[in-house]
């Protein structure tokens, strides 16, 4: 099995379920990019951008812990 922190999230849904900014909780959605520190979520045809840490997400299926995912996307694809 493939964890799903190995595999690149752009073009997957993300929904956040929980974070420690507050005004993050509404914003769901599809990712178009994806940098260290944070995700860039297109949501009704706006643009946001949501930091990893602090901030746990569902992605497509999965619940994604954003300080697991705090690092340079390849790198993180490229990890063991």
């Amino acid at each position: 099995m493939v964890k799903i922190s190995k595999q690149p999230f752009i073009g997957k849904h993300l929904k956040i379920m929980h974070a420690t900014n507050e005004t993050y909780t509404s914003i769901e959605g599809l990712i178009v990019d994806e940098t260290k520190q944070s995700f860039l979520v297109e949501q009704d045809d706006i643009q946001k951008i949501v930091f990893k840490k602090g901030t746990q997400f569902k992605i497509g299926e999965v619940l994604v812990d954003g300080d697991a995912i705090n690092k340079r996307v390849e790198n993180r694809i490229k990890s063991r």
